[in-house]
């Protein structure tokens, strides 16, 4: 962070339950999960790391696309916000076509690189310029109404990734929901029927 700030920090001098406490929290996780699969042995380990990266990544992107970039948007340059956005977008496409290679395959090695790149550097530039000027500019009522949801975004948003939608908040207010139904109950099929 530009001021010197590690995710840790800055999460300690956010109130707990601000919206920048969670997004900050799950960074620090998904920077976790990102480690795990890098260095995981090539099986049931890394898939493992890799489903939930992949859960916890789908559903943040989502809950910032909803709820964060409609605030961003009124308080910072309409253009960063709109790169954000796009980095999003091709996160959320990587994050797809690893999904579908599956963590055992060749090619994942290969390109997850790509993912885990991409993935560090959003969350850097979200925690050097998107996050002070929420932190400077957005009260702290709204920075805890926003918190609670997005912790309700991440609990009930898709578990995959969706490129169609990714990069639009209109477009995941409007088909988020059902997608994320669509995942819950593919998840939970999937789970029955390993478990059976």
């Amino acid at each position: 962070m530009g001021n010197g700030e590690t995710g840790g920090e800055a999460t300690r001098s956010s109130p707990a339950g601000s919206v920048l406490a969670v997004l900050y929290k799950q960074h620090d996780e998904l920077r976790n999960l990102l480690s795990q699969v890098a260095e995981a042995d090539q099986g049931t380990q890394r898939q493992e790391a890799f489903d939930s990266l992949r859960e916890l990544l789908a559903a943040h992107e989502t809950a910032e696309e909803i709820v964060l970039r409609p605030v961003s948007v009124q308080i910072m340059n309409r253009d960063l916000v709109v790169a954000r956005n796009h980095e999003e977008r091709r996160i959320v496409h990587l994050l797809a076509d690893l999904e579908r290679l599956g963590a055992r395959a060749t090619e994942f090695d290969e390109r997850f690189p790509e993912l885990q790149q991409a993935l560090l550097e959003h969350l850097s530039v979200e925690e050097d310029a998107e996050f002070p000027a929420v932190r400077t500019q957005v009260g702290p009522h709204e920075q805890d109404v926003m918190g609670r949801w997005i912790r309700r975004a991440c609990q009930r948003g898709p578990t995959h990734a969706h490129p169609g939608p990714a990069g639009s908040p209109t477009v995941q207010r409007a088909v988020g929901p059902f997608v994320a139904l669509v995942d819950r109950a593919r998840d939970r099929f999937a789970r029955t029927r390993k478990e059976g």
